[in-house]
């Protein structure tokens, strides 16, 4: 700054055309300002050789000038002749600035260097009374303020002051209110409630649905129902055999036969007893408890295999739809598993729901969300993928109380949701099982951390 302040009064006081100085501190002489310009373009050519002109006139300890020619005589007079031809100056003037110390002696080394350039022979200049008072009046101005940034416990205060004069330029001064404005506008999202909303996606599905499950080893004899037809509860819809348990309960059949014989032979033989064979009657009478023993287990075990064998007609276990595709060709003459799914049954009238894949990281949000909510749970908006330009809603139902690996291997928390009648689709096979993308309204939150939640979120994790 008061370099500044010297080139400009310098130009006006001077008569000058131009007016630089350049600050001599700790060995280095830097073009501190030039006058006219709000900053000193130092890779300029124009600023190098002035600076160089000024460090020649440091090392020499004395001032020289250019008046149109150049004299050669020495690098000084050569440096200010180049210095004169780059910036195209008819006369240039180059003093060194002696500040006084106390007692008035001459300080040894100057505190700068002032260089003056007109550029036409007709320009006015100041007489040498004025431009010597002008001189000492710089060099004094320029000492006070180099040894005031010298000050050992000036250097905050320094680093301050460059701060504010860098940040109050034009260009700075635009940039520092952009920034200004950015961070007013960050420190007001954390003050800015708006809705936190949970993006989870999954599959919508009718609440009245069931699988139909083989219970155990079989063949597939007979399958019943077609795709996309009606069935009621209860109606056979496939027809299953296991050979080993037919033989099974084929062979037990045939062991009760012979036991209900063999106890039939044992009662005719003890009534045809005489009381007098009293050994015998005892001995016919633990016989036919034996055989009556193993029939009524034959019974046993032939009534659960029996059992066992009926249940391989599979049942409807509710009013619905056949919703699996081709079962005919699917499941014709073909082994199963136990545990195996064979056919789906779902009621495209009832109510639909949703079931969803939160993720386990935002489950948090949710359950507080569930728990918070005293009268509604939260409501849920979802799009499905294959109608994306029609939004439903929903109501959180019910939240898994553990994490699940989800599709792509990461871990999530399943979510059932009802779907608002009014907002549900229209009943269609083709909308089962189908895509959806949810969002679930977990409150209201700061804008902050709506937008940057996830980070915020993330780092926590790192750091805790």
């Amino acid at each position: 700054q008061t370099a500044m302040a010297v080139v400009n009064e310098g130009q006006r006081v001077l008569a000058a055309d131009r007016v630089a100085v350049a600050v001599c501190r700790r060995g280095s002489v830097e073009v501190a300002a030039v006058s006219g310009r709000e900053r000193v373009a130092r890779r300029s050519d124009a600023t190098r050789a002035m600076k160089k002109v000024a460090e020649r006139v440091v090392a020499s300890g004395r001032g020289c000038s250019f008046l149109g020619r150049a004299l050669n005589e020495s690098p000084l007079d050569e440096a200010i002749a180049e210095c004169a031809a780059i910036s195209g100056a008819r006369r240039v003037l180059a003093s060194p600035l002696y500040a006084l110390e106390t007692g008035g002696a001459q300080a040894e080394t100057p505190s700068g260097v002032l260089l003056v350039e007109h550029f036409t022979h007709e320009a006015p200049a100041a007489d040498s009374a004025t431009a010597e008072a002008f001189e000492r009046h710089a060099a004094v101005a320029l000492a006070n303020a180099i040894r005031h940034e010298d000050q050992l416990g000036s250097l905050p205060s320094r680093l301050l002051t460059k701060l504010y004069s860098a940040a109050d330029k034009p260009r700075i001064r635009r940039r520092r209110n952009h920034f200004l404005i950015v961070c007013a506008a960050l420190l007001a999202t954390g003050f800015l409630p708006t809705t936190y909303r949970v993006t989870a996606t999954g599959r919508l599905l009718p609440a009245a649905r069931s699988s139909v499950f083989a219970p155990s080893d079989a063949r597939v004899t007979a399958v019943l129902v077609k795709g996309g037809q009606q069935v009621t509860r209860g109606e056979v819809l496939v027809r299953l055999a296991n050979d080993p348990l037919a033989t099974t309960i084929h062979s037990l059949a045939n062991r009760l036969q012979q036991q209900r014989q063999t106890l039939a032979m044992l009662q005719a033989e003890f009534d045809q007893q005489s009381p007098e064979e009293s050994a015998g009657a005892a001995r016919l009478q633990g016989r036919i408890a034996q055989a009556e023993t193993e029939i009524s287990g034959l019974v046993t075990r032939l009534a659960a295999l029996q059992d066992e064998q009926s249940r391989l007609e599979l049942r409807a276990a509710h009013d619905g739809t056949v919703a699996t595709f081709q079962p005919e060709q699917l499941l014709r003459d073909r082994p199963v598993r136990r545990g195996e799914v064979l056919l789906e049954v779902m009621d495209f009238d009832a109510p639909w729901t949703l079931l969803l894949d939160c993720p386990a990281t935002s489950s948090a949000q949710v359950a507080q969300a569930c728990e918070s909510s005293n009268e509604s749970l939260p409501p849920i908006d979802f799009v499905m993928a294959a109608e994306p330009e029609v939004t439903h809603q929903a109501v959180v139902k019910r939240l898994a109380n553990h994490t699940s690996q989800g599709p792509d291997g990461r871990p999530v928390v399943e979510v059932l949701a009802d779907v608002s009648p009014d907002s549900a689709p229209p009943p269609n096979a083709a909308l089962a099982g189908g895509e959806v993308i949810a969002r679930i309204d977990c409150g209201r939150k700061p804008l902050a951390y709506v937008l940057f939640g996830g980070v915020y979120d993330y780092v926590r994790r790192i750091v805790w």
